[in-house]
């Protein structure tokens, strides 16, 4: 029996093959190029990767270049985590547990959202309560400004679509201006430390792949009396070697 293609989603699906695998680091090809070398017509062609775009699957860049889209990095991610055995990420943050004598924390970005996939608070006498971190301002959590400041632009819009502007949880943030100039900020350092209101402090990093893009954050939560200044270096440094070996890993 012959084979019925649909024929409009195999188009989509061949300039999705090109945007994925033949532009890895999403540096954009134009729709004159894509045209060549899908030889689907530009008007076709334009209106395909509109829909997609339209849908997340593609991304367009600033000289009008369309690249892969967040929905894509978010099934790479996907495919990375399961390479994550469970046992493995555990005796991640138990490690880092061990090393800050502190709460761990391991979350990813989907859909704009800040999502839980790991957290270790082991025998400690104070814990966090991970279900309060879950339901509040993505911006008010170190996690959150670390998914923000490493996640594509693309991300960044769904994060704002679907939270919006940070305001009075960050800085009073009310522009997409101050947002890059804070977010700026944390890219220098690759990390953030939060104060917060209720006597906690919270330290993230982000976790790369080999190729640079955001797999997660990773985060540690103490209790303001019993984590100075002077254990925050440590902390930190103990989370940017937990973050080495997870990309290693992944590599």
């Amino acid at each position: 029996m012959a084979e019925h293609l649909v024929n409009s989603i195999k188009k989509a699906l061949d300039t999705l093959d090109i945007l994925i695998f033949s532009d890895p680091e999403r540096k954009g090809i134009s729709l004159a190029e894509l045209s060549r070398r899908t030889d689907i017509r530009p008007n076709t062609l334009h209106n395909i990767l509109k829909t997609m775009l339209r849908c997340g699957y593609v991304a367009q860049q600033p000289d009008s270049s369309y690249a892969a889209g967040p929905k894509c990095a978010a099934i790479g991610s996907e495919n990375k985590f399961r390479k994550f055995s469970e046992l493995y990420l555990k005796n991640v943050l138990e490690k880092l547990h061990s090393e800050t004598d502190e709460s761990t924390v391991f979350y990813t970005l989907r859909n704009g959202g800040r999502v839980p996939i790991l957290s270790f608070s082991g025998g400690s006498a104070i814990t966090i309560d991970q279900s309060q971190m879950d339901s509040a301002d993505f911006f008010s959590k170190a996690t959150g400004r670390i998914l923000a400041s490493f996640g594509l632009n693309e991300e960044l819009d769904e994060i704002l679509e679907l939270n919006g502007l940070p305001g009075k949880s960050w800085n009073d943030i009310d522009s997409r201006e101050k947002l890059s100039a804070a977010i700026a900020e944390i890219k220098k350092s690759g990390y953030i430390i939060i104060h917060e209101n209720n006597g906690i402090i919270s330290i993230a990093v982000p976790v790369l792949d080999a190729a640079g893009r955001l797999v997660g954050a990773l985060g540690c939560y103490a209790p303001a009396f019993r984590c100075p200044e002077e254990k925050h270096t440590k902390i930190i440094q103990a989370l940017f070697n937990s973050a080495t070996n997870i990309r290693n890993y992944l590599s």
